[in-house]
Formats: C-alpha cells, structure tokens, sequence
C-alpha cells in the first residue's frame, strides 16, 4: 500500500533568465519614470524661480533623482528581496548561498548598480549569469519556483 505525501514542497531559487531580468527591469522603469517625475515636481516647487534654471539648481534635482534610484533599490532589496518590478515575476535578490541579503551587501549592490549600469549588462553577456554589480556586491538575482 503506498501512500502519497501531502508535504509542501518547499520553493528553490533558480538563476533568473533574460525574459525575466529585463521584464522586471522593465517594470522598475516605469515605477522610476514616475517616482523621477515627482522628485522633478516637487524640486521645481520648492526651488525658488531664480535657482531652478541654475547649475545650483540641475545639481539639486540630479542629486535628488539618483537618490531616489538609490533608495528605491536599496529599501526594497533590504526589506524583502526584490523591487515592486521583480515581484510580479518572482525574482528575489538573495546572496550566493541564498540568505537574504544584508544591509551592506543591498548598500554595495545598489552603489555598483547606479555606478556600472550599462558596463554591468555587458559583462552579463560574458559571464556565469551574474551582472557586474551582482559579483562585486557577492549577490545574485534569483527566480522563487515551487520544487516539483
């Protein structure tokens, strides 16, 4: 007589594919274009007339929108493992043995991130998977799937 197991499997973290990084990405993008165009509203509200045309002024909302960048990664890397962007497609940032992150591996991550942005995704094309920010920061982007 067999009997079937009703455990739950528990979910694995596979690497995360090239559909899903840049559909997240794509994601993230949109949330961003709408968090920079606050930032931009706000900095043109509060600037006084006489500043916001100003290199003073550029330098005040450039600052402020790759800080909102920043924190937006690092906040929701740190608090639950992947921005608004990757949860939909369960992607979760976790480092290479799988934990959660810490607070500055999410710091490093989102640093090297904004850093190497676009020499990040061609090292992706030459690596084991990882983008570049990814292997300075000892993290990777892993996709949550049930374990059949």
């Amino acid at each position: 007589m067999s009997t079937a197991s009703n455990t739950p499997t528990r979910p694995q973290a596979v690497p995360a594919g090239p559909f899903f990084r840049l559909a997240a990405l794509f994601y993230d993008l949109l949330i961003l274009a709408s968090l920079l165009f606050l930032v931009s509203a706000l900095t043109l509200w509060l600037l006084p007339e006489g500043v916001r045309t100003t290199p003073l002024g550029h330098g005040i909302t450039l600052l402020l929108a790759v800080l909102t960048i920043y924190l937006y990664h690092f906040y929701f890397w740190l608090k639950g493992g992947s921005t608004s962007g990757q949860a939909p497609w369960k992607l979760r940032v976790v480092q290479i043995d799988g934990r959660h992150v810490t607070a500055q591996q999410a710091a490093l991550r989102t640093l090297y991130l904004l850093a190497l942005w676009p020499i990040g995704w061609v090292w992706w094309f030459f690596s084991d998977g990882r983008l570049l920010h990814e292997v300075l920061s000892q993290t990777r982007t892993a996709r949550i799937v049930q374990a059949p």
